[in-house]
């Protein structure tokens, strides 16, 4: 993920989205857009979407294991 956003940010200048959150710029700034890029929020989000889909993953996976054969050779 983070090196879409590198490459959008340092190779495109934020191009179509400077705008969204550097207000009065346009859709192409006429200047560098600052970014910083650390490890932090890099791993939070990482940590944050595993959550969400082990979580998901795991209720999906019990239920078919506490399933009889005879209802999960139906479906």
């Amino acid at each position: 993920m983070t090196i879409p956003v590198a490459f959008w940010l340092v190779g495109l200048n934020g191009w179509g989205i400077a705008a969204i959150f550097l207000p009065e710029t346009g859709a192409a700034p006429g200047f560098d857009v600052p970014f910083r890029l650390t490890p932090t929020p890099v791993l939070l989000a990482f940590l944050i979407a595993f959550v969400v889909v082990m979580s998901g993953n795991l209720y999906s996976t019990w239920r078919a294991a506490i399933a009889p054969p005879r209802r999960a050779m139906r479906s």
